[in-house]
C-alpha cells in the first residue's frame, strides 16, 4: 500500500516484465512515474497516449522516484513480442 497525497499526480508502475529493457535498467514496482519523455505524467490516459506514438527503436526517459530516490530510466522501446523471447 503506498501513501500518496490525495493530489498526487503520478503513474505507479504495477509491475514490468522479466525479459523487458526497463526490468534491465531496474525500473520495478513502486516506481512513481512523474516524468515520460520529457512530458509530465498527470494520469494513466495520458501516458498511454504519449506511449502509443513510441516506436520500436525510440528512445525513451523515464523520471521515476521511490521513497527519498529520484532516478531517470533511459532505454530503448520494444515491442510487446521482443520482451516474450
Amino acid at each position: 500500500h503506498l501513501e500518496l497525497p490525495d493530489r498526487t499526480k503520478v503513474l505507479v508502475v504495477s509491475s514490468v516484465s522479466r525479459r523487458s529493457i526497463a526490468n534491465e535498467s531496474r525500473l520495478r514496482r513502486g516506481w512513481l512515474i512523474t516524468v515520460f519523455n520529457d512530458e509530465s505524467v498527470k494520469n494513466v490516459v495520458g501516458f498511454e497516449a504519449a506511449a502509443k506514438s513510441v516506436k520500436a527503436g525510440d528512445p525513451i526517459n523515464l523520471v521515476a522516484t521511490r521513497g527519498d530516490s529520484q532516478r531517470v530510466f533511459f532505454f530503448d522501446a520494444q515491442t510487446d513480442d521482443a520482451s516474450k523471447k
